[in-house]
């Protein structure tokens, strides 16, 4: 009824549920609700059934063919990607922004030279551990150290290097004895982890060396994380 009596002016009023404008908005809203869930990037086809799974009216019913031809109105706020098995997926352009910054980043590192990192890793894992109370040291204590060495002078030597596995398995042991090693070329003493409770951990595990344990949000507070919004974004100068 107050759509009838009081239409829209021109160039606001919609064509229809559909009108490009329409499917514009309600991708990127789709979109920064996967965003803050973990995704940055959705194939077309489950934007597409996201628009229509939500309770409007009038209804946006999109189809395929309907974002094809309404992804040219997406300038500005969402760009189309091409998944690996051809099918076009869509991000958020500030996203895809991020991304080739990271990507060149992470591409310049591989390819530069391996750092020369003089340090007995053997000696300082075995310092540290006994430190900290580990003092037993049997078969499979002794293969476990012996991986924790090899993984110390990768992460040492390597411009670019990701530490992952289970809990328990010494990624917090192995970031504090790199840290006890003086001529380690970090700018930063800091880890970042995604909880504070890991980066309390850190600190604790490393507390006779500089090392300063991290959310990834304290990290990139303020230049590149907005607490009020959760978001994270690129700074304006170079850090």
């Amino acid at each position: 009824m107050i759509r009838n009596k009081h239409p829209l002016p021109e160039p606001s009023a919609l064509d229809a549920g559909t009108d490009a404008r329409r499917v514009r908005a309600y991708s990127v809203k789709t979109l920064e609700d996967a965003a803050g869930a973990g995704s940055t990037l959705m194939p077309q086809d489950q934007v597409v059934l996201s628009i229509r799974g939500l309770s409007l009216q009038p209804p946006c019913e999109v189809d395929g063919d309907l974002m094809n031809v309404a992804r040219d109105e997406f300038g500005g706020a969402l760009v189309t990607v091409e998944m690996a098995d051809g099918q076009p997926a869509l991000q958020l352009e500030r996203l895809a922004g991020m991304g080739e910054v990271i990507q060149k980043a992470v591409e310049k590192r591989i390819a530069g030279k391996l750092l020369a990192m003089e340090a007995d890793w053997a000696v300082l894992l075995d310092e540290h551990l006994t430190a900290h109370g580990q003092k037993t040291i049997d078969e499979l204590e002794e293969q476990a150290r012996t991986e924790k060495v090899a993984a110390l002078r990768e992460l040492a030597e390597s411009r670019l290097s990701v530490l992952i596995g289970p809990a328990g398995t010494g990624k917090t042991t192995l970031l504090s004895v790199l840290s006890l090693t003086s001529g380690h070329r970090w700018r930063r003493r800091a880890v970042a982890r995604t909880d504070r409770k890991g980066a309390s951990a850190m600190e604790q595990s490393a507390k006779d060396s500089s090392l300063r344990g991290q959310t990834i949000a304290q990290f990139l507070t303020p230049d590149r994380y907005d607490g009020a919004t959760g978001r994270y974004h690129l700074s304006e100068r170079p850090r």
